[in-house]
């Protein structure tokens, strides 16, 4: 495998080689934008994830999971408590897998749990579990579509993002913001990027931790807000 680090090798040519590998391996494109504050060298290491990712590990979220034994009854057949925790299981589930959920605070848990089971983990992504360096960020709102531009809009455009929209749309009016709802992504669990230093790192202790049980237990009151 030949070493980005290399100053021999042009590292945009190597990398549009795995990228082009990748794509190929899989058969379908890939449009990721999550290496912008990231060491360069992150994303060959990515790339080179993929490639050599076992068959599953670039593939529908639910699927895998299900295949795994976790399973996903419609939100309509269970108890709000029940809902809750299993909510809650499937966060730490996707946390194994290093997919990592963000912008949930406008939905209750009855529709994010809704939202993941029927839209958010039936797309393509690479799963990377106990991966120091490959996660996916799996935002509620950023589809790109207009509905999620006006969620984002009335609960997440900070005061500063709206006077720069306002300059760059003039004549053009934005959803009136809103208090969001629900207290929830500031207990999310989120990826802690590992820069370097011991080569023999793999203890992943630093990952929160959610009880897999079927009752919540003492402290965990604050998952229903």
């Amino acid at each position: 495998m030949i070493n980005p680090e290399n100053s021999d090798i042009d590292p945009d040519v190597e990398l549009a080689r795995l990228i082009e590998r990748a794509e190929r391996a899989t058969g379908r494109p890939f449009d990721w934008n999550t290496f912008d504050l990231l060491p360069p060298a992150w994303e060959h290491t990515y790339w080179r994830t993929v490639i050599r990712a076992r068959p599953g590990a670039t593939s529908c979220p639910r699927a895998l999971m299900e295949t795994g034994g976790f399973s996903f009854p419609p939100a309509e057949t269970l108890e709000a408590d029940a809902l809750t925790v299993r909510l809650w299981q499937l966060i730490r589930r996707l946390q194994q897998v290093n997919i990592f959920i963000s912008s949930t605070d406008h939905l209750s848990d009855r529709e994010l749990y809704s939202w993941l089971r029927e839209t958010g983990l039936q797309e393509f992504m690479t799963t990377a579990p106990g991966s120091t360096e490959v996660y996916t960020q799996l935002d509620v709102v950023s589809s790109g579509t207009n509905e999620d531009f006006e969620v984002w809009a009335r609960y997440y455009m900070q005061e500063a993002e709206r006077e720069q929209w306002r300059e760059d749309n003039p004549g053009e009016e934005l959803p009136e913001p809103k208090p969001l709802p629900h207290n929830r992504d500031r207990y999310l669990p989120r990826f802690i990027p590992y820069f370097g230093g011991d080569d023999g790192m793999e203890d992943l202790s630093w990952m929160e931790e959610f009880d897999d049980d079927d009752e919540p237990e003492e402290g965990d009151d604050w998952k229903r807000k």
